[in-house]
C-alpha cells in the first residue's frame, strides 16, 4: 500500500498524510486486528469448504423434513414450524411478600410436529396418543409424559359452554409469552377399567387435546420406572 504525503511550506515543521492516505491506513489496521469470523459450512454445519462439491450434506436428505442438500441439525425449515404440542413444567413464584401467597406458574415448551417425528437416523417416532371417554364422549388424547395439567384446544366438542375462572395459574409458551386460557372444567377420563377425575383447562391456539402425566399414570397408559442401582423397578 501507498501513502500519499502532503509537504507542508517551508516553515510549518511537520509533516501530514493526506485524508485518503489516512483513511486506507486506518482501515487496514482495523482489518488485520480483528479476527477472521470462523467459517461454516450452511448445508452441514462444519468448516466451510474449498467446494461446495466437497461437502457431506450435498446428497443426503434432512431427517427431519427429508429436504436434500443438508442436514437436521442446520435445518432452516424446523425453526418456522409452529409447535401443536406442548410440555408443562412448574415454576412456584411468591408473590405478596407480606402474605408468602405461592402463584403457580406453567410454562408450555415448543415441539416440532410436522409431518413425521424422526431421528438423526432417520428413524419414525411417532407421539403416543390413546383413545379416551370425557364424562362418556369419546375423545382423542396425546400422552405427554412433560405435562403437570390436562388441556384441551378451544372448539373442541366436548367443551362445555359453561367453563370455571381460572385463578392462581398462570401458563407461558416459548419465548415466556402469556397462553390464553379461556377457562377450565372438572372431567371423568376412562380408559378400558381406569378411570380418574381430571382439571382439564381450555386454551386458544392448541393443536389437539394433552393428556397430563399424572393421568396417564392414572389411567394405566404411561409407567413410570425408576433405576435403582442397576435394578429396573416399575411403579
Amino acid at each position: 500500500m501507498q501513502l500519499h504525503l502532503n509537504i507542508p511550506s517551508a516553515g510549518s515543521g511537520c509533516t501530514c498524510l493526506s485524508r485518503i492516505g489516512v483513511s486506507r491506513y486506518k482501515a487496514d489496521r482495523y482489518r488485520r486486528q480483528r479476527p477472521e469470523a470462523a467459517a461454516q459450512c450452511p448445508n452441514c454445519g462444519y468448516d466451510a469448504h474449498a467446494s461446495m462439491h466437497l461437502c457431506p450434506a450435498r446428497r443426503k436428505a434432512c431427517n427431519l423434513y427429508k429436504k436434500v442438500g443438508h442436514f437436521a441439525k442446520v435445518c432452516k425449515s424446523k425453526r418456522t414450524r409452529a409447535a401443536e404440542s406442548v410440555a408443562l413444567r412448574r415454576q412456584p413464584t411468591r408473590i405478596g411478600s407480606a402474605t408468602r401467597t405461592v402463584k403457580q406458574t406453567c410454562f408450555l415448551d415448543k415441539v416440532a410436529t410436522e409431518g413425521k417425528d424422526t431421528t438423526e437416523d432417520g428413524s419414525s417416532s411417532q407421539p403416543w396418543r390413546a383413545e379416551l371417554l370425557l364424562n362418556g364422549a369419546a375423545a382423542r388424547f396425546k400422552l405427554d409424559s412433560g405435562a403437570d395439567v390436562t388441556c384441551i384446544p378451544e372448539g373442541h366438542p366436548l367443551v362445555p359452554a359453561v367453563l370455571c375462572s381460572v385463578t392462581g395459574l398462570k401458563l407461558l409458551g416459548p419465548s415466556n409469552r402469556p397462553l390464553h386460557v379461556l377457562g377450565s372444567f372438572q372431567a371423568t377420563l376412562k380408559h378400558k377399567e381406569h378411570h380418574v377425575d381430571e382439571m382439564c383447562y381450555v386454551i386458544r391456539d392448541l393443536g389437539e387435546p394433552l393428556l397430563s402425566r399424572q393421568a396417564s399414570v392414572s389411567l394405566h397408559l404411561i409407567q413410570k420406572v425408576c433405576f435403582d442401582l442397576g435394578t429396573l423397578k416399575g411403579e
